[in-house]
């Protein structure tokens, strides 16, 4: 994804979106850290949240205030930056237990029914494939290099296109 933005930057044509001309990726390396951008998000969120449903959040008993959160740190650290916002945004602390449930925040892995009727579904996985091997997929960067009018010395391939879609590793 860095590759990509590197190649971007300064080469948009497209007013509208010429902030990628100016746009770095700064990403961690390490998938399980929150970038800067994530906690900025999560803390806005949080206030949002307040702002938006205050007086819902003030009536609550703190046994009614649940938090849960995948074992990935990225999450965990997302939930805490969020209650975070809440705090802000209501003025008092809204800090609770963060609760981990892997079943419920990450129930592709764990869910016996979609690895059965999903990731070990012959048919499904044949549309998955038709998918990333299929047309619209293949025109996707032609269609994204029109649309952002970008300089004719940047090329995107439909496989780095792909590359940088998280599909999840199938079997």
């Amino acid at each position: 994804m860095k590759e990509l933005a590197n190649r971007l930057r300064g080469n948009v044509g497209n007013p509208e979106f010429s902030v990628l001309n100016d746009t770095t990726v700064d990403f961690p390396e390490d998938e399980g850290e929150l970038h800067e951008g994530g906690i900025r998000e999560m803390l806005e969120m949080g206030e949002r949240l307040a702002r938006h449903f205050g007086s819902l959040l003030a009536d609550a008993q703190p046994e009614e205030k649940v938090y849960f959160s995948s074992v990935r740190e990225r999450a965990w650290m997302s939930a805490v930056y969020l209650q975070d916002g809440l705090s802000n945004g209501m003025g008092t602390n809204m800090t609770q237990e963060i609760i981990e449930r892997n079943d419920i925040c990450r129930f592709y892995d764990y869910c016996p029914y979609y690895d059965e009727s999903v990731l070990h579904n012959n048919t499904a996985m044949r549309e998955v494939t038709l998918y990333r091997n299929g047309p619209e997929l293949e025109s996707l960067p032609d269609i994204i290099a029109q649309r952002l009018q970008l300089n004719d010395q940047v090329t995107i391939s439909a496989s780095e296109w792909t590359n940088t879609i998280p599909f999840k590793t199938l079997p």
